[in-house]
């Protein structure tokens, strides 16, 4: 630990890593790309959708009077992105 507070440089610490094992190729995460290795339908819709359902949700309040269609919004935003959010992909290192 204090020779990792020292280092002044990437070498330094370097040597303090030396031995441990390279790591692997970074996976992606599940459900972002389609087998084929092309973007899914829904994913290049996604931010569309949940762009517009705003407005979906007013247009169905004028029309019905009822205050629950704006339910619709973190509803769309659970079932578009899920309970965990979009995750971004790792960021990977030089």
């Amino acid at each position: 630990m204090t020779r990792a507070r020292a280092a002044a440089t990437r070498a330094d610490l370097g040597v303090l890593f030396a031995d441990l094992p390279q790591a692997g190729p970074a996976q992606e995460p599940t459900g972002t790309v389609a087998a084929s290795g092309t973007r899914g339908f829904l994913d290049s819709k996604r931010d569309t959708i949940i762009a517009l359902t705003p407005f979906a949700a007013l247009a169905l309040f004028f029309l019905t009077g009822s205050w629950l269609w704006f339910l619709m919004i973190p509803v769309m935003g659970i079932l578009l992105y899920g309970p965990d959010g979009r995750k971004k992909p790792p960021h990977r290192g030089r």
